[in-house]
Order: structure tokens, then C-alpha cells, then sequence
């Protein structure tokens, strides 16, 4: 019944070039991201700045539930991150333009860590995602 074609599930996939480079990549995009949420988490407990609209304070904690279900299916998803890539860009513009709005009326280090970082952070991790995609078809071309 067990044919070489045939996965288990929860099978770890065989050692060895594509994944490798797959596997060291989910590692560092999982720590951006996680970064990313522990830095944004800080504006769940900080009032906003008093200008800009009111419905701006719902944006961060929002982005930040997207960039959890990103770091989800970095971690459930080891061969198809265009998901994770997606959310974590949308999530990462999001904080931008939350900060650009508070920028002006907030201290810069609060913007700074709170919108900015975490921004950069998932820019990164969509990044490194998206290069090891491409280093794993470089692997698999260069293999056949």
C-alpha cells in the first residue's frame, strides 16, 4: 500500500537541497514576524495620539492578527508561502500608513517601534520568503 510516491502526514520531507533551503528560511521569517508581533502588541496597551481619525487605533491590532496567521502558515506551509507573503505585505502597509497618521502627533520613538519596525520587519520576512521560493527552483533546475 505504501508506494514511493506516497506521504504520510506529518511526514518530515527528506534532507537535501530545496528543502533545506525552505526549512532555513522558514526559521528566520518565523522570527521576523514574531518580532514584528511583539513590537506591534505594544500599541494594544498605549492610547492613541489625540488627531487623526479614531478608527485608525483598530488598524494595529488588526495587522497584527494578520501577521499571526502569517507566521501560522509560514509554519503549517513549507512549500507555498504566497499566502504568508501577502498578509505579511498587507499587514506591513497597513502600519505604515497608521504611522504616517500618527507621526505627527505622537513621540517619533513610540511611532518608531510601534508602526515603523514592525513594518520593516514583515517587508522582511515577505522578502526572505519570496527569495527562498526562488533559491528552491534554482535547486530543483539545477538538480535535474
Amino acid at each position: 500500500m505504501r508506494g514511493e510516491g506516497r506521504r504520510r502526514f506529518g511526514a518530515v520531507p527528506a534532507k537535501g537541497g530545496r528543502w533545506d533551503v525552505l526549512i532555513r528560511a522558514d526559521g528566520w521569517a518565523s522570527a521576523l514576524l514574531a518580532a514584528a508581533i511583539a513590537l506591534a502588541s505594544v500599541s494594544s496597551f498605549r492610547t492613541p495620539p489625540p488627531h487623526g481619525p479614531r478608527g485608525l487605533i483598530w488598524v494595529p491590532p488588526l495587522a497584527n492578527a494578520g501577521l499571526f496567521v502569517a507566521l501560522v502558515a509560514v509554519l503549517l506551509w513549507r512549500d507555498r508561502h504566497g499566502f504568508a507573503r501577502a498578509v505579511s505585505a498587507v499587514a506591513a502597509a497597513l502600519f505604515a500608513v497608521v504611522g504616517v497618521f500618527f507621526v505627527r502627533g505622537g513621540p517619533p520613538s513610540r511611532v518608531l517601534i510601534i508602526y515603523w519596525i514592525p513594518a520593516l520587519l514583515a517587508i522582511a520576512a515577505a522578502v526572505v520568503l519570496q527569495r527562498s521560493k526562488r533559491l528552491a527552483r534554482a535547486e530543483v533546475r539545477r538538480r535535474r
